[in-house]
């Protein structure tokens, strides 16, 4: 993966939602969960903000006293496996990052070696069939529910 990579949260497949520092993360495909916690919703932080891959490894050097090349290794494998559960994309024409500070990103973090461990991605597949029977999945531009011209309308 070159460092100057961007990758973005695979929307409209994916979504996601951040509590505290746990990010929440759902293939609207697949019908399986992900729960990110320490340096992987750190990590994710980053990505929605779409931040070069660079910047993350720095951030996590300097943030965690963590060697760059141990970092460089680290994100580059996190983000390969986030990838290959379809849960983000690389950005076809990154534009410059926002005006978000990456200290703003690293909010709540314990700071130190010891602070850190890897980014582990917890898979949940137990309600794989019921989110894919979920109606949500047949959402258009117009938003859910989406009232069919030819139904009775709801009340």
């Amino acid at each position: 993966m070159a460092s100057e990579r961007v990758y973005r949260i695979n929307t409209p497949n994916v979504v996601q939602e951040t509590i505290e520092d746990e990010a929440v993360v759902i293939n609207l495909v697949t019908g399986r969960y992900y729960s990110l916690e320490g340096s992987a919703s750190f990590i994710w932080r980053f990505i929605e903000n779409e931040r070069p891959a660079r910047e993350i490894t720095e951030a996590i050097s300097r943030h965690f006293s963590v060697p760059e090349d141990a970092a460089i290794s680290t994100v580059e494998q996190f983000i390969e496996e986030l990838a290959a559960e379809g849960l983000v994309v690389p950005v076809e024409n990154p534009v410059p990052p926002s005006d978000v500070p990456p200290e703003s990103l690293m909010q709540g973090l314990p700071t130190g070696e010891s602070g850190f461990s890897p980014p582990v991605l917890q898979k949940f597949t137990d309600m794989e069939d019921l989110l894919l029977l979920d109606p949500i999945h047949e959402v258009d531009d117009t938003g859910w529910p989406a009232i069919k011209p030819d139904s009775p309308k709801q009340v």
